[in-house]
């Protein structure tokens, strides 16, 4: 199968190359190389997928698994297996959840973090458990990610996220649980993103039993990057930890921006690629084809 190359250009800044080069064992001169034997594994290996031949997409794994080949292709399959097995992921696009994103429980601040990382914001306690299953805020945090590595960038800087627990309640616990696993699976396995720090603030008196949860779904290297900020004063904080630049007011930080309608849009943006991505995946016939892009 060959590599889709459309005029592929890398996009990658001066800053985010030399971290590339220096911590994920990227060489320009060879990136495209990888990404056709990546290809050519898969196609002998795993030839029920139909994978998505565009060294964009395929990148992101490399990236994330520090350009080796074999680990590499173990999270393209689980990535591929997650969005065949569960249901809530095979048709999913910005447009099939747009109540949901409106409801402003998550999402991406326009800045950077002083560390070069994107940061996402999370409030759980908006979560209307009524209206709202649990596997639906997996969707949201799925279409998040997919927004957020877009940017080849971001594949090498990695993510950091902050998650205000004001209101979350017994109720919202409960209801998280019915996924903790898949959660696990998502952020630790299946798709390619560096998680680099997990900060909670205004943590409910469960924070134990979440914790006590999350250990048994993640990894060790993982669970050592949460940093729960008891305080009620977080705001300090977190201006230590990201920098005042991209945080928002309610955050501590000084940018002015309606964040939540600028990642929003972003997420809207999402819909054409989204749409795109529908073509490719485990096949039912069991074998896997090239797709015709032109």
């Amino acid at each position: 199968m060959p590599l889709i190359l459309d005029n592929y250009q890398c996009s990658l800044s001066e800053r985010y190359l030399e971290q590339a080069m220096r911590e994920l064992n990227e060489d320009p001169e060879t990136r495209l190389e990888y990404c056709q034997k990546l290809l050519d594994a898969m196609s002998i290996s795993n030839p029920e997928i139909i994978v998505n031949p565009d060294p964009r997409f395929l990148l992101r794994f490399l990236r994330t698994k520090k350009f080796n080949l074999d680990r590499a292709q173990e999270m393209l399959v689980q990535y591929y297996t997650m969005r065949y097995e569960e249901k809530a992921f095979q048709n999913l696009t910005p447009s099939s959840i747009r109540p949901l994103i409106e409801e402003k429980i998550g999402g991406i601040l326009p800045k950077r973090d002083k560390q070069g990382r994107i940061v996402n914001v999370f409030f759980p306690g908006k979560w209307n458990i009524e209206k709202y299953e649990a596997i639906d805020l997996l969707k949201l945090n799925f279409l998040l990610l997919e927004s957020a590595v877009m940017d080849e960038n971001t594949q090498v800087s990695g993510i950091a996220s902050i998650g205000n627990f004001e209101d979350y309640t017994l109720g919202h616990f409960l209801k998280f649980v019915t996924i903790a696993k898949k959660v696990g699976h998502l952020f630790d396995g299946a798709f390619p993103v560096r998680m680099k720090l997990s900060t909670m603030v205004n943590p409910p008196s469960i924070i134990g039993k979440i914790m006590s949860i999350l250990t048994t779904v993640m990894s060790k290297k993982l669970m050592s990057r949460f940093n729960i900020i008891t305080s009620t004063d977080f705001k300090d904080e977190l201006i230590e930890v990201f920098g005042e630049d991209c945080l928002p007011a309610d955050f501590g930080g000084n940018d002015s921006n309606d964040y939540m309608e600028v990642s929003n849009k972003r997420l809207y943006d999402l819909e054409e690629y989204m749409q795109e991505q529908l073509k490719y995946g485990i096949s039912t016939t069991g074998t896997c084809t090239l797709v015709d892009n032109m």
